[in-house]
């Protein structure tokens, strides 16, 4: 009979307890070493390279805790303040011990109440700290300067600078990749030596790599070490220099007849028209055996024999163009056409530009239009005749790249004139003088995209 009071007293008082919010009284105490759990192998996080291990110890409880943190021992010493008690509700302490690598015990004790009563209760776990990582160190990759602008078939060398991290000291190896859209640049990889923190890197641009914007991406080798990358950006720009006229000159054609380019990779075959260009010539491009492009019409005129074709002089690599001129139509006298023809490109693009050929102003002009090509073929420049006013010629600029025209018509009396394509700081520009006949020059500057 005193036992069953007893348990009827302690019941009695648990429901008390439970309606006081205690909701995990009157369960069977006890404390739950959730990290580092008993019999497990943890990882040894070293505060340095060779300091010691940081272990985190994480212990929940069942039951009320009367003490807000128990107490806790590593290899039977008690270490002080270990655990720290989190915001309530929460029934868990924890804390981050700190112990060399091997085996060891944690040990808890403290004060927990199942509703009932209050007593010690104790939990222990026993583990293994992993030997400390070897440490392997690092590289980084400073941002080196590129350049701001890189033309075609030029090269420009840049500075790569590296940062390494200890115990690494050995040599890295960088290399260079182009990310799209973008082809024709490259830079030869180099090799860091150990004790050197830089190294000259040469990037190259071919004749006909792709113009503008060109990103591409550093990594950085070396033994043991993870890889480092950093993105790189420059721009690339057409070649400078004079235009030169093309060649051969296309201003008169025997039927039939082949014209070869300058280096022979290029021919043009100049036949009968056919059915579906009812002019009576046609110009008929090629690579090796392989037709590029469609076959372009044109006729001669009545007053010369104009019309035929021609080629940018593609030498040094440069990308093919062609060019067909279309003669004098009967009753479009200045409807005369050029026909840039892309040889290298993968859609063989065609390109057209006005070649006005017979001025009425004054008396009866005939002029004999002229094409000129800047040095990597992607510029184009037509001299014609003026029909607005009595200044006898008139130049215009043709992207090849785009196909627009650049800048403004530039009339002028003369015949007398020169182009080139400069570089001004970071951005492009072809820039024309002629001979007006007066005292001074007319100069124009065509800024290029």
């Amino acid at each position: 009979m005193a036992i069953r009071r007893l348990f009827l007293a302690r019941a009695g008082r648990c429901a008390l307890l439970a309606a006081a919010t205690l909701a995990a009284a009157c369960t069977t105490p006890g404390y739950v070493i959730e990290q580092p759990l008993d019999a497990s192998t943890v990882p040894c996080t070293p505060a340095t390279g060779t300091g010691p291990c940081m272990v985190t110890a994480h212990v929940a409880w069942r039951g009320v805790s009367v003490h807000p943190t128990p107490d806790l021992s590593l290899d039977g010493a008690l270490v002080a303040n270990a655990l720290s008690v989190p915001p309530p509700p929460d029934k868990f302490v924890s804390g981050t011990l700190s112990m060399p690598p091997g085996p060891h015990q944690i040990g808890i004790a403290g004060l927990l109440s199942d509703g009932g009563s209050i007593q010690t209760y104790t939990a222990s776990s026993s583990f293994t700290v992993a030997p400390r990582p070897t440490p392997v160190g690092s590289v980084s990759i400073s941002m080196p300067t590129m350049p701001a602008l890189l033309e075609r078939g030029k090269t420009a060398t840049v500075t790569v600078m590296i940062t390494r991290t200890t115990p690494f000291t050995g040599p890295v190896g960088v290399a260079f990749a182009v990310s799209a859209p973008a082809s024709g640049v490259t830079a030869a990889p180099i090799t860091i030596a150990t004790g050197s923190t830089s190294g000259a890197m040469t990037f190259s641009a071919t004749n006909a790599a792709s113009l503008g914007n060109v990103g591409g991406t550093l990594t950085a080798t070396g033994t043991g070490i993870p890889t480092a990358t950093r993105s790189v950006l420059t721009h690339i720009g057409r070649i400078v220099g004079a235009f030169a006229e093309a060649s051969p000159t296309p201003y008169s054609s025997t039927l039939p007849s082949t014209v070869n380019s300058a280096s022979g990779s290029y021919r043009v075959e100049i036949s009968t028209g056919s059915p579906g260009l009812p002019q009576p010539r046609k110009a008929s491009f090629f690579k090796g055996a392989t037709h590029l492009g469609n076959d372009v019409g044109f006729t001669l005129g009545p007053v010369s024999t104009l019309g035929g074709a021609g080629f940018c002089k593609d030498t040094g690599g440069v990308p093919g163009q062609g060019v067909v001129l279309s003669g004098m139509l009967p009753g479009f006298a200045s409807q005369n056409v050029f026909t840039f023809v892309d040889l290298d490109g993968a859609a063989h693009l065609e390109r057209q530009m006005t070649a006005d050929m017979q001025s009425s102003a004054g008396t009866l002009h005939v002029f004999q239009p002229r094409v000129f090509f800047s040095a990597d073929c992607s510029v184009a420049m037509v001299v014609g005749v003026s029909t607005l006013g009595p200044l006898k010629n008139t130049l215009r600029l043709l992207d090849l790249n785009s196909g627009n025209p650049l800048g403004s018509d530039l009339n002028f009396d003369t015949n007398i004139f020169s182009a080139t394509l400069q570089t001004v700081g970071t951005s492009q520009r072809v820039q024309v003088t002629t001979d007006t006949g007066a005292a001074t020059v007319q100069t124009m500057n065509a800024t290029l995209p």
